[in-house]
């Protein structure tokens, strides 16, 4: 111990979970949708909070089906990260899902408003070349 006190601040987070959703061509599917702490559109993968008592898998199982109306026959566990040590406790499993076919009813959450987008990894990585997806502000 140094002896130095400090005051810290942490946010408590349930947790997530999010999916790389793989066309049988091997499109990807991503979601854009208005991110309010960021003041922008965000390019991303369908992803949500785990609710109390749910096992991630169900999470983002239901998360695909409601951001872009695909269910998926695979699903591979990628493991997890901690999004922010620093200063939340967020655990985000993530997962690769591929047999994807449409829904037969797509029932959208009501409260998110989503576009569906779908891009070959050339285009993906491209995006990410020209700060599209993940954006540069210190340009």
């Amino acid at each position: 111990s140094t002896g130095i006190e400090g005051t810290r601040e942490v946010v408590t987070h349930p947790g997530g979970a999010v999916v790389l959703p793989i066309l049988d061509d091997g499109r990807i599917i991503f979601v854009q949708q208005y991110r309010y702490a960021l003041g922008h559109t965000l390019l991303e993968l369908p992803a949500g909070k785990v609710d109390p008592g749910e096992d991630p898998l169900t999470t983002v199982q239901r998360e695909l089906g409601e951001e872009t109306g695909f269910t998926a026959q695979h699903w591979t566990s990628l493991g997890a990260i901690y999004t922010s040590p620093g200063f939340c406790n967020e655990k985000l499993w993530l997962y690769k899902a591929h047999g994807l076919s449409p829904m037969d009813v797509h029932i959208e959450d009501a409260h998110e408003l989503i576009d569906v987008f779908t891009l070959s990894l050339s285009e993906a990585h491209q995006l990410i070349r020209d700060g599209h997806i993940v954006q540069d502000l210190r340009r």
